[in-house]
C-alpha cells in the first residue's frame, strides 16, 4: 500500500488538533466520545468540501476524465471549502448537542490553530511558491508559522476565557485568511506567468478575511466561560511557548533544507 504525503501530512494535523482540543472540550463539558465524533466528522466534511470546491471550477475537465476525481493520487483541494463543509458539519453537531453554532465552532478554533501549526512546520506557508527566490520563500514560511503560533499561544493563555460566540473562531479566520492574501501576493510578484486561479485564491482569502473581521466588530463579548487552569509545567508560560517556537522553527528550516538543497 503506497502512502502519499500530503494524506500523512493532514492526518497528522488533524491528530494533533483532536488531542489537544480534547482537554478544551472536556472542560467545556463536552465528552470524549462527543468530541472524537465532532473531529471525525469535521475530517470528512472537509475532505468532502475541499474536494467538491476544487471540482467544480474544473467541471470541464472532470467530465471528460471522472476517473480522476477518486484516482490516486488525488490532487485539488480547496481549503475554504473544506472550511464551508465543516461549518455546516459544525452547525448540525450543535444542534444535535443542544449547543449554539458559536460555542462549537469556538471549542474548535485552538485545535484548528494546532493543525495549522503543524502544516505551517511541514509545508510552509500555504500558497504557491514557484518561481520565487529561496531566501523569499523561507522568510514567508517563518512569518506565516510565527503569526499563527503567536496567535495559538494568545489564544491559549488569554482566551481561554472564551465566551462562545464564535468570536474566537472568527479571530482564527481573519487573521489566516489575512496572512494567506498577504503571502500570496507577495510571492505571486515572482511566477513565470499568471495564473487565473490565483486571482480567485486572493479575492476568497479577502473576503474570507473581511467576514471574520466583520463578524468581530459586529458582534459583541458575551459573559465568559469560567476560566480553567493547565497542569504544572517546567517552564514559566512563556519560556515554554518560547522554546517550544524554537524547536518548532529548527524543524521547519530542517524540512524546508531537505526539501530544497
Amino acid at each position: 500500500m503506497e502512502i502519499y504525503g500530503f494524506g500523512l501530512g493532514v492526518g497528522a494535523a488533524c491528530l494533533a488538533g483532536g488531542v489537544i482540543g480534547r482537554t478544551v472540550a472536556r472542560r467545556r463539558g463536552v465528552a470524549p466520545d462527543e468530541w472524537w465524533r465532532l473531529v471525525t466528522g469535521l475530517m470528512i466534511s472537509g475532505l468532502i468540501g475541499a474536494r467538491l470546491a476544487y471540482i467544480v471550477p474544473h467541471a470541464g475537465y472532470y467530465l471528460l476524465n471522472p476517473l480522476d476525481i477518486v484516482r490516486p493520487p488525488i490532487e485539488g483541494y480547496s481549503y475554504y471549502g473544506a472550511l464551508l463543509f465543516g461549518w455546516l458539519y459544525a452547525a448540525r453537531f450543535a444542534r444535535r448537542i443542544g449547543r449554539s453554532l458559536g460555542f462549537v465552532v469556538d471549542l474548535v478554533a485552538l485545535p484548528w490553530l494546532v493543525a495549522l501549526v503543524v502544516t505551517a512546520v511541514i509545508w510552509g506557508a500555504p500558497v504557491v511558491k514557484v518561481g520565487s527566490p529561496l531566501w523569499l520563500v523561507f522568510l514567508v514560511d517563518i512569518v506565516y508559522l510565527t503569526v499563527v503560533y503567536a496567535l495559538l499561544a494568545w489564544g491559549w493563555q488569554k482566551q481561554r476565557r472564551v465566551d462562545g460566540s464564535g468570536r474566537l473562531a472568527a479571530a482564527v479566520l481573519s487573521v489566516d485568511a489575512a496572512l494567506r492574501l498577504v503571502a500570496g501576493l507577495v510571492l505571486g510578484v515572482y511566477l513565470p506567468v499568471p495564473l487565473a486561479e490565483q486571482t480567485a485564491n486572493h479575492v476568497t482569502r479577502a473576503v474570507a478575511a473581511a467576514l471574520g473581521a466583520v463578524f468581530l466588530l459586529g458582534t459583541r463579548r458575551r459573559p465568559a466561560w469560567p476560566a480553567w487552569e493547565g497542569p504544572p509545567a517546567p517552564f514559566s508560560r512563556w519560556a515554554g511557548w518560547l522554546l517550544a517556537y524554537g524547536a518548532l522553527a529548527v524543524i521547519r528550516w530542517a524540512v524546508f533544507s531537505a526539501t530544497h538543497f
